[in-house]
Parts: C-alpha cells; sequence; structure tokens
C-alpha cells in the first residue's frame, strides 16, 4: 500500500490535469464522475495523434484523468496480489453481494425493483 501511494503521489504530478485516456463509450453519471476527477471542462483539448488526427472524441464526457486509470490499475493489481498468496476475505463477508437476499426485508426490497429474487437465487448457486 505504501508503495501505491508513493506511486500516485510522484505520477499524480506529472499527469494532473492532463486527459490520459478516452473512453469509447459514454459512462454513466457515477463512473464520468470518478472517470473526469481533475479534469476541467475547458481543458478539453485531446492529443493529435501520429498521423496529424485527432482521436474521435463525441463529448467530453469520455475523457479520461489520471486518477480513474490509476484507480482501475490498482484494483486489478490487489486483486491479483490476493489470488496468487491465496488471501481471503473475513469470515462472514466470504458470501459476497450474493448474501443480499438472505435476508426477507432485502428480498422484499428486490422485488419492488422488479428483480425476480429466485432467479437470482438460482445464478447464486451456479457460482
Amino acid at each position: 500500500s505504501i508503495i501505491f501511494l508513493i506511486l500516485y503521489r510522484v505520477l499524480s504530478t506529472e499527469y494532473s490535469g492532463k486527459i490520459v485516456a478516452v473512453l469509447p463509450f459514454q459512462p454513466w453519471k457515477l463512473v464520468q464522475r470518478l472517470s473526469m476527477r481533475g479534469l476541467e471542462i475547458g481543458q478539453f483539448v485531446a492529443e493529435v495523434e501520429a498521423d496529424g488526427s485527432y482521436p474521435a472524441i463525441s463529448s467530453h464526457t469520455q475523457a479520461c484523468s489520471f486518477m480513474f486509470v490509476y484507480f482501475l490499475c490498482t484494483l486489478s493489481v490487489k486483486f491479483i496480489v490476493n489470488r496468487i498468496l491465496g488471501t481471503k476475505p473475513p469470515h462472514g463477508a466470504d458470501g459476497g453481494m450474493g448474501t443480499m437476499l438472505d435476508s426477507p426485508k432485502n428480498k422484499k426490497f428486490m422485488e419492488s425493483l422488479g428483480v425476480d429474487t429466485e432467479e437470482l437465487a438460482e445464478a447464486r448457486k451456479a457460482f
């Protein structure tokens, strides 16, 4: 974790306020907040590609900051390291999001959203 903090500090200084990637789609609002964190809308200037053309961007919401790329990379690295080392989540959390259907209150809530709880229970058993 300390290495990730040091790496973040060094790289964020270098890429602060710069567009480092362009998403091939327009993300949902929540993802959009994360992907554009640290970017100003007025800074929406795409880098010129090697052949002199600009990348195809239909909206400024496709711009991606360093923070989002770093966030995705650290999540994947931590996941892979945990898999390699064989570490497990704490007891009680090992069921993950699937344990959400265990209580009747949560089942009623999911049904009110139009989710078929029986289908989710079958899918949970499959995994």
